[in-house]
């Protein structure tokens, strides 16, 4: 190195004795006036002092997104609210009433072991006494609230036909009333439960806010399903052919059919069965569908023989080409006609009441009228109230099949995958879902029994272990996981996420991993900005993660506004304007509609008659001077005078009684002989 510093053999200058130059700096403030230093008080120093910490949040509250409180709030009430809306949803009023008096909740630690203590005191088994789990102070013990339902049960039946008790020899109990015990946890620490000394953390679960349809997957059937905090409501479409019997051309059908109850039902007998033919096609808003012995004009009307090869079941041509819920009807109607008579009692709820039985294996009122009951329950409260409907309709089950029917292609068309249509909810709202399922299947069992319900039927079905919701939850969910962590991240836990578990994905198949599509795994766009696309389960990918703190909420949890499908009605009104234009009518006319049809009083008509004097229906026999009822052996006049009902109700006929008429009922060797008794499996 050679410079100023270094000499050729790069050592240093000044060790070869030669003299270093000296680099002095110039003084800088030589010509500045010197400012003597002065004294500011601390206090003053401090409050000029920028607050840096309070710079950067105001930043922050201004210009970035903040989290959303939603996705952090716990409330115990809201838990307890949902099991008393369940527990509202289950009573009944047919055969049995099972009704709610009261709800009481006990927070108090002390009170709640007092009152289980006396809840276990009596317990016996086998005519022995077992031990009451509260004498001793429980080490792992748990947070909980318990609920005390108080029911109401009475059964329907007359004095006459109340039975003696072989053990007691004393009458049967009809009427009383029971609490019952539900211990429901409560949150501690914000985000978790203490059960049994241990503590848990509920998860959000992701679900459908209404309906979901099969196309994603290999199915060939076309369904749509909507999931009740009960059973779901399945509904299918399907195609068949019908043959006109004027022009023998093959007419295409479609089929309206709901699995409810592990039975496939033309979904149009459920209506049928509640409102009767007419009432059924006002519900339904159809119209110009007619069924006799004779054809109508081929030109209007397309004729389709009924399987007793002799009814005719005639419908406007337009109409059935253009409304697909014209279609179901009219099959339903043409499948169900089998014999002669059958073409009267059609325009009967209690034929169909009986049809419907028939497809339960059992076609009696006493087995159709449970079934519209159990059909009419499984339709709760939340339910209702998070289907994104008018009011109008969504006001009962019934009124949901028509939308679901209506709707049909509309809901098909929902993307599954579409994270926009569904809604997160916290344990408030599937804690119900476990004691529902518990609790419908008690209910449905003794529904079965028709008028012989017993009242400890009622009870053991209501009668569950106060500590069954918490049992259920830790050994059979996946929704609540057992916290172990010991560093303090609780945001991120009380985030989590999952799609499975009770009425979500692999639900009905046992929660197996391998049932659910693998395309439910996959990112969809519609998750950007509401759930965390980096987070994911390395056991189970997909099918859980993280839902981002600042995701919008709306009703419910849902994750949008979005509005069902109902634009059937502007469908249907064009399909009426072709129809009315073609009958020679210069106005389309618009059908009115027809809010909370009563006929509540038909069905409480057939369980009464259930609960009587009879079980099959009569047809009156009146002679030629209009005197005797001959089917019940009174007068006219009394039987006007003591029943509610007229003579001719049951059928809708009244036959002058001649001999015929009467050895037609008499003799079954008679070639007029009409039999009465009920339809048998065959006759579906």
């Amino acid at each position: 190195m050679n410079n100023f510093y270094y000499g050729a053999v790069g050592m240093p200058q000044y060790m070869m004795n030669q003299q270093q130059p000296v680099m002095q700096q110039p003084y800088q403030y030589q010509n500045q006036q010197m400012v003597p230093f002065v004294a500011v008080p601390k206090e003053e120093v401090e409050k000029n002092r920028p607050d840096i910490a309070k710079f950067i949040r105001d930043y922050n509250d201004s210009q970035k997104k903040s989290f959303n409180d939603h996705w952090f709030q716990r409330d115990d009430d809201a838990i307890i609210k949902g099991v008393q809306d369940v527990i509202s949803s289950c009573q009944r009023d047919k055969y049995f009433t099972l009704r709610v008096l009261s709800f009481r909740v006990v927070k108090d630690y002390e009170s709640i072991q007092r009152l289980l203590w006396q809840k276990y005191a009596g317990r016996t088994k086998n005519g022995k006494k077992l031990d009451n789990p509260y004498d001793y102070i429980n080490l792992r013990d748990s947070d909980i609230n318990l609920l005390i339902v108080r029911y109401y049960i009475k059964i329907n039946r007359p004095e006459d036909q109340i039975r003696i008790d072989p053990r007691t020899k004393k009458p049967e109990k009809l009427e009383g009333e029971e609490e019952i015990y539900i211990m429901l946890p409560r949150y501690v620490n914000k985000y978790y439960f203490r059960i049994q000394g241990n503590y848990y953390a509920p998860m959000f679960q992701v679900v459908d806010g209404s309906t979901y349809n099969n196309c994603t997957s290999n199915s060939k059937a076309q369904t749509v399903t909507l999931k009740t905090r009960f059973m779901p409501i399945k509904l299918y479409r399907e195609h068949y052919d019908l043959i006109d019997v004027v022009s023998e051309q093959t007419v295409k059908c479609c089929l309206y059919a709901a699995y409810i109850f592990a039975k496939k039902v033309d979904a149009v007998k459920y209506l049928l069965g509640r409102y009767g033919f007419y009432g059924a096609m006002e519900l339904l808003e159809i119209t110009d569908i007619h069924i006799g012995l004779s054809v109508m004009n081929p030109d209007y009307y397309y004729n389709f023989k009924c399987k007793d090869k002799v009814t005719i079941v005639s419908v406007n041509k337009i109409l059935f080409d253009g409304d697909g819920m014209t279609q179901s009807f009219v099959f339903t109607l043409q499948k169900a006609i089998h014999k002669y008579k059958d073409w009267k009692d059609i325009f009967n709820p209690r034929f169909w009441n009986k049809s419907l039985g028939s497809d339960f294996m059992s076609p009696t009122l006493e087995k159709g009228i449970p079934v519209l009951d159990s059909l009419e329950s499984i339709y709760d409260i939340k339910t209702r109230e998070l289907i994104h409907l008018p009011e109008e309709d969504k006001c009962d089950v019934y009124h949901i099949i028509r939308w679901m029917m209506r709707e049909f292609g509309g809901l098909r068309m929902k993307d599954n995958l579409d994270i926009s249509t569904k809604l997160a909810r916290m344990a408030d709202q599937y804690i119900d879902c476990v004691y529902a399922k518990r609790l419908s299947k008690g209910i449905y069992r003794i529904s079965d029994k028709g008028k012989s319900v017993k009242y400890m039927d009622v009870f053991r079905a209501i009668n569950i272990q106060p500590d069954f919701i918490i049992s259920t939850m830790i050994n059979k969910s996946n929704l609540i996981n057992y916290v172990n962590g010991v560093n303090d991240n609780d945001a991120e836990i009380a985030l989590e996420f999952t799609y499975k578990g009770i009425s979500g994905l692999g639900d009905q198949d046992g929660g197996n991993r391998n049932a659910i599509p693998d395309i439910y795994r996959a990112v969809h766009q519609s998750h950007l900005g509401r759930v965390d696309l980096d987070s994911s389960s390395a056991s189970d990918p997909g099918l859980s993660g993280t839902i981002c703190p600042m995701a919008h909420d709306y009703v419910d949890g849902s994750f949008s506004e979005y509005e069902e499908p109902n634009s059937w009605r502007e469908l249907y009104d064009d399909i009426l304007n072709d129809y009315h234009k073609l009958t020679g009518m210069q106005q389309a006319i618009e059908i009115q509609k027809t809010l909370g049809l009563s006929y509540d009083y038909i069905k409480d008509d057939m369980v009464r008659e259930t609960l009587i004097t009879y079980q099959k229906l009569i047809c009156p026999i009146i002679d030629l001077d209009g005197k005797i009822d001959y089917s019940r052996n009174e007068s006219v006049e009394y039987v006007i005078k003591n029943n509610s009902t007229n003579p001719a109700d049951d059928t809708g006929d009244i036959v002058i009684a001649t001999e015929d008429t009467i050895n037609c009922y008499e003799d079954p060797d008679s070639d007029n002989f009409i039999d009465n008794e009920p339809l048998s499996d065959d006759d579906d």
